[in-house]
């Protein structure tokens, strides 16, 4: 016979598998609970508690609630229900492609030094000296960091006796998809905000080289783009030399983008959104060689999605669970990016 404990260790991935997003490892008992209803589940966690106090109610409907009110049993509820978030945020977070990660240690603003220095590669000839660089840090600019969104969700003891488990696990689910498209927000309103750089400059600037404001997205202004991104100057006024990995459009634009990539024959994906100002476009190099914008998570987190026990009120008999997710968008360089739009 299974022991509750060992039970109550498999419920996650009995869940899951119950909910369709079974994991690549399940428990060795997972499959056996998954068959099992959440009312059984717990009356099997307060059989634990009977003998952990040495005390059983007579009430069966005792035994529930005890079983329902065990962290183990709110816990595995919300390890399950997580789980289903997090898949869900990721099918709407194609903005991801767009940023780099940035790991944070707290909630404070984030400060971003300048540092100024003289590093360009010289020529050294046969024998002669290495030629010492130079480098000093100055005052940058001051971020918004991380932000937490949240609701709590209480399941009525109804609920678990009536084992409607997939009803909240579509309701979990959808706090993904919230979660994916409010980062998708933050990160065309960064953009539009145009932030000040560490150097005291717009991050898009006609004088800078990565500002086609006016002109609207045709074949020749992508090519537009593609120069500017060739052409965009460093810091010593050498040219970037990047090259485009994204079409970035609103989305109206994206049908239109689509001909355009194919009439160029361009080897970019494109990626819209429908919280982009219609009409703007950007065209953006690979993040990971020329990064720009930075999507913030707690150090030590893959996702900023996180579901798990709330407080348990006197006058509410269930389970209630706390959805919340930590995001945060900083838009930090403008070497790897051109915008244009006629807006």
């Amino acid at each position: 016979m299974m022991h509750p404990k060992d039970m109550l260790a498999a419920l996650p991935d009995a869940l899951s598998i119950r909910m369709g997003n079974p994991p690549a490892m399940p428990h060795p008992l997972a499959d056996r609970v998954s068959a099992m209803n959440l009312a059984d589940i717990a009356r099997l966690g307060g059989e634990m508690t009977a003998m952990e106090r040495k005390h059983r109610p007579r009430a069966e409907q005792a035994v529930l609630g005890m079983g329902m009110s065990r962290s183990d049993f709110g816990a595995a509820l919300g390890e399950a229900f997580m789980r289903l978030a997090k898949v869900r945020y990721k099918q709407f977070s194609e903005h991801r492609q767009l940023c780099q990660k940035m790991e944070v240690n707290n909630f404070n603003e984030i400060h971003f030094p300048e540092i100024r220095a003289d590093l360009a590669l010289k020529e050294i000839n046969e024998m002669a000296r290495y030629v010492a660089g130079s480098a000093d840090v100055a005052d940058g600019m001051v971020a918004k960091g991380l932000k937490t969104f949240g609701r709590i969700l209480a399941i009525s003891r109804e609920t678990i006796v009536n084992d409607e488990l997939e009803l909240y696990g579509e309701l979990f689910s959808s706090m993904g998809s919230s979660a994916g498209r409010l980062e998708n927000q933050m990160v065309f309103e960064a953009l539009e905000a145009n932030p000040t750089l560490q150097d005291g400059e717009p991050t898009f600037s006609e004088t800078l080289g990565n500002d086609l404001t006016g002109t609207a997205l045709t074949v020749e202004s992508v090519g537009q783009a593609m120069a500017a991104l060739r052409k965009q100057p460093l810091r010593r006024s050498e040219p970037a030399n990047n090259k485009p990995r994204f079409l970035v459009v609103s989305a109206d634009d994206e049908a239109n983008a689509m001909q355009i990539m194919q009439d160029l024959r361009l080897d970019a994906d494109i990626v819209a959104s429908p919280f982009m100002t219609p009409g703007r476009w950007y065209l953006q190099a690979d993040p990971e060689v020329a990064p720009v914008i930075h999507r913030l998570r707690l150090k030590g987190s893959d996702s900023p999605i996180l579901v798990e026990r709330a407080k348990k009120t006197i006058e509410f008999d269930g389970v209630r669970l706390k959805a919340r997710a930590d995001l945060g968008v900083v838009v930090t360089g403008r070497v790897g990016i051109v915008r244009g739009g006629a807006v």
